[in-house]
């Protein structure tokens, strides 16, 4: 569990320094395991005007955008942007793997 949380802070480290246009406001890691899903939702309040995704591996379902009617397909280093008001999803996980992402909120400078 701790060298997953360092290869997760070293690849979070990593993508901070490629937008460095973003001010982060937080960040969190997510497990999903067979079962596992997250209902639809968004982030978006008065803090936070973009969002997203840093896939650590290719395990499904992607993260599904309602309105656009869009499922991303993880890949591992993958990031994705989005607003922060975008509502988004992940679909009941059933594969017997688990998945590994972190997400983030954020304000463009």
């Amino acid at each position: 569990a701790m060298q997953n949380q360092l290869v997760a802070e070293q690849v979070f480290n990593q993508a901070t320094k490629m937008l460095p246009k973003i001010k982060y406001v937080d960040a969190w890691g997510n497990l999903y395991s067979k079962g596992d899903f997250c209902r639809k939702h968004f982030h978006g309040d008065e803090d936070v005007n973009i969002s997203g995704v840093i896939y650590l591996d290719d395990t499904l379902p992607g993260t599904y955008f309602n309105k656009k009617d869009i499922e991303i397909k993880p890949e591992p280093g993958k990031i994705i942007l989005f607003s922060s008001r975008d509502e988004h999803e992940v679909r009941y996980m059933e594969e017997d793997k688990e998945r590994y992402t972190i997400s983030f909120n954020g304000v463009k400078k």
